[in-house]
């Protein structure tokens, strides 16, 4: 069975298969990791399915970016608010792997800034692929 690519995070601390965040910017680029024996790698934007295009993925075993910077060198245009996208990796016998999932809110600069006064007591410990939050008042 093919193995689920690895995302890269964004900040460059290790790979996950489930990446959730939150920008204000409507153009991304994402980067991961797929299995030596990776013949194609496939992307669903907005559950519009999952297609196989040397323009949207440039994939260069081991790893693969989305979207090949040749044909979109601003990287990948986001819409407002709920984008999810999801990559699958193909192996030499043909077999798919499960999905790896970026899910990326992207609200505007206004959302961003909102808050009247920021929170306090708040402390967060950021893992590989989760963040636990810790209030205290």
């Amino acid at each position: 069975m093919a193995t689920t690519p690895l995302i890269n995070l964004p900040d460059g601390s290790g790979t996950t298969t489930s990446l959730n965040l939150s920008t204000n910017s409507t153009n991304f680029i994402f980067s991961g990791l797929v299995d030596a024996n990776t013949i194609d790698v496939q992307v669903d934007v907005n559950e519009s399915g999952f297609i196989s295009d040397p323009a949207l993925v440039n994939l260069t075993v081991p790893t693969f970016t989305i979207p090949n910077l040749n044909a979109f060198p601003n990287g990948l245009a986001l819409e407002k608010g709920q984008n999810t996208i999801r990559v699958r990796a193909v192996d030499l016998s043909g077999s798919v792997s499960p999905a790896a999932t970026i899910t990326i809110d992207v609200v505007s600069e206004v959302e961003l800034f909102e808050i009247e006064s920021p929170p306090t007591g708040i402390q967060l410990q950021r893992n590989s692929d989760s963040v636990l939050v810790e209030w205290s008042d």
